[in-house]
């Protein structure tokens, strides 16, 4: 059974964004914050994520080459919003992971249970054009708050924001800034090459989001170009900084900034070094 058209009727009628998990010997699966509901009374086979694979595909950009046993590829649908698609096989059975966001961010207030409390300071260190590490428990959390705080700081202060990443999550839209938005694998090689461009650019901020490498591998890179003359977001998913002891041998984070997920909202908690 095709369960794209059920994936997209759920996905109109949700203004967050949300997860579908299709996993062969469990129902379909609509992850948020939080909270795990089951859209499906059986348990899905592989016929069933075959052909869901299958109509999704055909959404993808033509520029994309996929491979058949694992890959990822986005797209946009008209006032539903966007699509990551994940896929891979685990012990030979097709699994998918399908990440819907809106098309644009949805408004900080509504997704930070401190906002009042952080915000001024949040665009302050954005402004100061300092390294920023978000220690975040899913990218999934990571690119939902991010992606509202880029554009809230675009609406009220001016500058150049370079975006990179795989996929885009959100459409920014120029305000008093002005959002260029890298797509690598499609717009860009790589995340190498990408933050070569995006420092070449003398972006006012730099926001990485590559779900497709390593902690480490994205620390790397950025050690390679240390210091830059932009303000540097970049993630590393996880609980705390235990997880992340090669961080101190290879870059000088001037500031955590902590995700925790509360309900369907999140508090940001902020630590300068």
């Amino acid at each position: 059974m095709n369960f794209v058209p059920l994936i997209f009727e759920k996905a109109r009628k949700e203004g967050r964004a949300i997860e579908f998990l299709l996993v062969a010997g469990a129902p379909l699966i609509l992850r948020r914050i939080g909270r795990i509901v089951r859209l499906t009374e059986r348990p899905l086979n592989q016929n069933d994520i075959r052909e869901t694979l299958m109509t999704l595909r055909e959404h993808a950009s033509l520029k994309q080459k996929l491979d058949p046993f694992r890959g990822y590829f986005s797209f946009g649908l008209p006032n539903v919003g966007r699509f990551r698609v994940v896929y891979y096989h685990q012990r030979g059975t097709l699994t998918i992971s399908i990440l819907k966001t809106t098309v644009n961010p949805a408004p900080l207030e509504q997704l930070l249970e401190n906002f009042s409390d952080v915000f001024e300071k949040i665009m302050d260190i954005l402004q100061s054009r300092k390294l920023i590490c978000v220690v975040s428990p899913s990218y999934n959390l990571y690119s939902e708050i991010m992606g509202s705080l880029l554009q809230e700081y675009g609406n009220r202060r001016g500058g150049v924001f370079y975006t990179l990443e795989r996929p885009i999550m959100f459409l920014l839209k120029h305000a008093k800034g002005v959002f260029i938005q890298r797509e690598i694998g499609i717009d860009v090689e790589d995340l190498d090459t990408g933050l070569m461009e995006g420092i070449s650019t003398f972006a006012d901020i730099i926001f990485i989001n590559d779900t497709f490498v390593s902690n480490e591998e994205i620390t790397h890179f950025l050690a390679k170009y240390y210091p830059t003359p932009s303000a540097t977001v970049f993630p590393q998913i996880g609980e705390n900084l235990k997880h992340f002891e090669y961080l101190e041998n290879k870059l000088s984070v001037d500031v955590f900034w902590f995700l925790r997920p509360l309900d369907e909202k999140a508090l940001l908690e902020i630590k300068e070094t």
